[in-house]
């Protein structure tokens, strides 16, 4: 499951980056890499959150808080991504230049996932799992958009 996330993040990263465009690799390069930041410290400021928090409420008020931000992150990205077009060569051109963000973002896609299976562990009721699950799902979805 841990997994998913991350690759869900990376698959998101390419399909924008596939999608996009511009004539000038470093312009796109320059104005994609602060909303994938942004992002990864999402994520990462997630984890944290949710790892101090023993509530199952709060850690899917967590995650779901989580979700809207990625979303409007995401959205900005693709505001980024419609004022370009690429070639297929000049996309992968793109991916290896964001290299160092789309890595950073998939690692903190992949904490993430951790962090929520070890938090699973600590309930026993299956509702409870399930909500949790359900808001993490929430999450990766809107990573995805």
């Amino acid at each position: 499951m841990k997994k998913n996330i991350g690759l869900g993040l990376l698959m998101g990263l390419i399909m924008m980056t596939v999608s996009c465009g511009a004539a000038d690799l470093n312009k796109v390069e320059a104005e994609m890499t602060p909303p994938l930041n942004k992002l990864t410290e999402l994520l990462n400021g997630t984890i944290d959150k949710i790892g101090t928090i023993t509530n199952a409420d709060e850690i899917v008020t967590a995650l779901n808080t989580a979700s809207e931000g990625a979303a409007a992150i995401v959205s900005e990205l693709k505001l980024i991504e419609n004022k370009y077009n690429l070639n297929d060569a000049e996309s992968a051109k793109l991916l290896k230049m964001m290299t160092k963000p789309a890595d950073d973002l998939t690692k903190a896609g992949e904490k993430l996932g951790k962090t929520v299976d070890d938090i699973l562990l600590k309930f026993d009721d299956e509702e409870v799992k399930n909500k949790i699950h359900q808001a993490r799902m929430n999450l990766a979805y809107s990573l995805s958009m």
